[in-house]
């Protein structure tokens, strides 16, 4: 198979420029225009963005913005929405070690409920509300993108109620009527101790009619080589408390089963038209599809395994048995591979109707989502039923987790259309309706025969023991029923339909030819409904937990395995939710001239409620009465921001020196929270507590000599709880914790790009990247005095990367070499117990970033 793919690898790269050239040789004749290196000589041009709905460069937008151009992006080597967080100041992207993510701005983070932060692709949102046990959004590939927008602070006038605390916008290469163009791209790269990384890309576009009729097509693949090996081995415990970290085990590999398994593919295509069907209509209908692979897990190792100083990373695969060797294990079904998948579609529709004194724009969509992922719970579940730490051979548990989403949105805006108008306006109506659903099926092969089946320590059914007597099973005995097919022993299933109908409108009126004022709000009509059904043994609400026979039947009576009074009986839930939110904004702005800005603004966002999960009776009751509940809530309410800024966007040295700062405090109220159960390992959603986020963004670029140019990033921000989040005699959240899942305090990105004089018809040119991200926060479980706060959890600590890259243009081709990751940075992202929820586990499993990279790019852009 390794054949097979660079075969295939380098075919699609020899397509990819082979159509591309062509292109190049059906326009040969044409003139050359001003080389990228001419344009960056006389300094940076300004990104247009369209932030507020309208078209505006970057140091005229009165809020937080950062944008990266196509050609920003392509030159800082980023490919995937991850490479956007680590230059983005105040954007984090939080991921989990079962393959959900979570995005977040200006410490406004929450892994319960909906999104915190908007993310757009043009004009449809996709985030995805927090449903299941592995929820995620989806980002698009970074090829034919016209821009990425982060928009710092709520935007819930303009961009509703999912921008709570920001929104990332994707915006896409727009077919052209009067010109063509194209792009290709081509890449090769090698990963320390790491398979090879190849990628191809191709985008066209133009006029089919002058005038009338234009289009835009592009394709891109990507193979990101694996650098984690499969591997089996044996292992003893030297440390049982796992205080040890990666020598609470003694590890010793016997083979390795798959090389560099943790590979992932990406596919993205994309096709657009536009059509003028008179001077004032433009009709613009679009399809975007996307599909990613992720061959065996999120490159999730083993510590004992590893030797990261090395670049040396390994996990241990435990590989199901056989029933037929082993009567004690049942049939599993699938592989033993932690693979996914993640694949959407979305048709767009969007019409332009010039009217005048305004313009009318329509836009229709829908998303149609569908991931999948296969999670390794085999440590996790063996933990979980028997409280031992070392599962035999043959021993395997899966978690399967499938999340679908379908997203139909219609907005419609009236804006004007008089630039020098001393008013401008957008009033505007959105609707959308997003069906949800989520399914996590857990199967093992080692449950159904185990002879004692305990939780917390504490034994429940044993075999032969009560209720269901001799020749009974430790499993019938505790769930009362038999494992599904498949060995599933949980299957839980939540569907969710979400509407909102919304009205907004913001004026920006200029008070003088220095000061405007901006006024906006948003109404919204939100209505939530989700279904939770509960199905297999471990859900049975009327288990017997080892509770003797007679409870049931009395003395000498007889029970039967689901039958009369211990018939099974599995959860359901039903909830709805309405709410109305209104979301105002106000502004002010001072421009003194053309070249400085200053701006203050205060604005609101929202978040609506919902109904969290069901939790199995019984296992969690302990952590429940710890924390004063008698049962989880089954809804929750909605909670809201309101954050106030100021910033200013100043150019001086004839544009040779532009700065960008903004400063912020948010007050977040009524916080949708998850809380989390450590011994049996569940976790509920609850609104508890209040937080302050406040800090500053600050940019800046310099170009002190032709030729050189100089950026840099930097942001602050702490977000905190302002009380002690109590329930019961025990608190949740200290007060001053910080909010799980907020960015690092500190986040600074660096880049240094020079154009050395031409040589002939060739510009060589060199950049290097540097960023840094400080310590984590203590949050959650690694905070002092924090229920379930556990003393061996450590926040991920400071680390730094280095990327550098060295090429060459000539005409329209672009010819470099490049390195990430120079210095083999490599934090313990992720790190945690191997049976997590559960925790103190000997083996210890963590994430790091791809180790040192070398490659190679071809681009080629008319």
């Amino acid at each position: 198979m390794g054949c097979f793919r660079s075969k295939y690898g380098a075919m699609s790269i020899g397509v990819a420029l082979t159509a591309v050239a062509a292109a190049t040789a059906a326009h040969a004749q044409e003139p050359e225009k001003p080389s990228a290196n001419d344009a960056r000589d006389m300094g940076q041009a300004e990104i247009v963005v369209t932030a507020t709905r309208r078209s505006e460069t970057l140091s005229k937008v009165p809020i937080s913005v950062s944008a990266f151009s196509q050609q920003e992006l392509q030159a800082r080597g980023a490919r995937e929405f991850s490479d956007v967080v680590r230059l983005t100041p105040g954007l984090s992207l939080q991921k989990s070690p079962i393959g959900g993510n979570q995005v977040s701005i200006r410490g406004i983070a929450s892994s319960a409920g909906a999104s915190t932060t908007g993310i757009y692709i043009d004009d449809t949102p996709i985030q995805a509300r927090n449903l299941g046990y592995a929820p995620s959004s989806s980002f698009p590939s970074l090829f034919d993108i016209e821009r990425v927008e982060v928009l710092r602070g709520p935007q819930g006038t303009l961009f509703g109620a999912g921008s709570e605390g920001g929104t990332v916008r994707f915006i896409q290469t727009e077919p052209s009527m009067k010109d063509f163009s194209y792009r290709g791209r081509a890449e090769i790269a090698t990963t320390r101790n790491g398979a090879p990384t190849y990628e191809a890309a191709a985008a066209v576009g133009g006029p089919i009619v002058e005038d009338k009729i234009g289009f835009r097509v592009s394709a891109y693949y990507r193979r990101n080589g694996g650098w984690v090996d499969d591997v089996n081995g044996t292992y003893t415990v030297v440390d049982p408390t796992a205080a040890s970290y990666g020598d609470s085990l003694n590890f010793t590999k016997t083979s390795t089963i798959h090389k560099n398994a943790n590979s992932d593919t990406a596919l993205l295509l994309r096709g657009a038209l536009v059509f003028a069907l008179s001077d004032a209509i433009t009709v613009t209908p679009s399809l975007t599809y996307q599909k990613l692979r992720n061959h065996d897990g999120i490159g999730q190792f083993w510590l004992a395994a590893s030797n990261p100083g090395k670049a040396q990373y390994a996990r241990y695969l435990y590989q199901a048995g056989d029933p037929a060797n082993d009567p004690t294990l049942t049939a599993l079904s699938g592989t033993d591979r932690e693979a996914g998948g993640d694949r959407f579609y979305l048709p767009a529709l969007r019409i332009n109707w010039d009217i005048g004194f305004a313009s009318i724009t329509s836009n229709t969509s829908y998303y149609d989502r569908l991931q999948g992922q296969r999670a390794d719970y085999t440590r996790y579940y063996y933990r979980y039923l028997t409280q031992q730490l070392v599962p035999p051979p043959g021993a395997r548990a899966n978690s399967d987790f499938t999340n679908k989403q379908k997203n139909f949105v219609q907005e419609i805006r009236l804006q004007s259309a008089e630039s020098e108008s001393p008013l401008q306006w957008v009033v505007g109506a959105f609707y959308s309706r997003n069906i949800q659903t989520a399914r996590q099926p857990i199967s093992e092969n080692f449950t159904a025969n185990l002879p004692v089946i305990s939780f917390g320590g504490v034994p429940y059914g044993f075999t032969d023991g009560e209720p269901f007597g001799p020749g009974s099973t430790a499993f019938l005995n505790t769930f009362g029923a038999p494992l599904l097919p498949g060995s599933v022993s949980y299957d839980e299933n939540r569907r969710l339909v979400e509407t909102q109908i919304a009205g907004f409108a913001q004026a920006d009126l200029r008070l003088s030819s220095k000061l405007k004022l901006t006024a906006g709000v948003r109404v919204a009509r939100n209505k939530f409904e989700q279904n939770v059904d509960l199905l297999g043994p471990e859900s049975n609400i009327n288990a017997p937990y080892g509770t003797p026979c007679e409870v049931y039947v009395g003395p000498g009576g007889t029970c039967t395995v689901g039958q009369g009074p211990l018939t099974p009986v599995y959860s359901s839930a039903r909830s709805k939710k309405l709410e109305t939110s209104v979301t105002p904004k106000f502004g002010l702005t001072y421009e003194p001239d053309s070249r400085n800005l200053f701006y203050g603004t205060a604005a609101k966002g929202f978040r609506p409620g919902g109904s969290g999960p069901i939790i199995p009776p019984n296992v969690c009751d302990a952590d429940l009465n710890q924390l004063g509940y008698t049962s989880t809530p089954t809804t929750y309410n909605s909670d809201s921001v309101w954050s106030y800024e100021v910033g200013s966007k100043n150019r001086f040295l004839n544009g040779r020196v532009a700065i960008a700062a903004s400063g912020y405090i948010i007050k977040w109220k009524n916080i949708q929270t998850d809380i989390a159960l450590p011994t049996c390992g569940y976790s509920f959603v609850d609104n508890a507590g209040n937080a302050t986020a406040k800090g500053f963004d600050l940019s800046l670029e310099v170009s002190p000599v032709r030729g050189l140019i100089l950026t840099g990033a930097a942001g602050y921000t702490k977000a905190t709880f302002d009380d002690p989040v109590a329930r019961g005699a025990n608190v949740i959240f200290p007060r001053g914790s910080g909010v799980p899942g907020a960015s690092a305090p500190w986040n600074t990105s660096l880049s240094g790009v020079y154009n050395m004089p031409p040589v002939g018809n060739v510009n060589f040119y060199t950049r290097v990247d540097f960023t840094y991200t400080s310590r984590e926060r203590r949050a959650g479980q690694t905070q002092p005095g924090a229920f379930g706060y556990n003393p061996l959890l450590r926040q991920v600590s400071a680390y730094s990367t280095l990327n550098a890259r060295l090429g060459a243009t000539f005409g329209r081709y672009d010819l470099s070499v490049f390195m990430t990751n120079i210095t083999d940075a490599h934090p313990l992202l992720l790190l945690g117990p191997a049976s997590r929820p559960i925790q103190n586990d000997p083996a210890w499993v963590s994430t790091t970033l791809r180790p040192r990279t070398v490659g190679l790019t071809l681009s080629i852009k008319e």
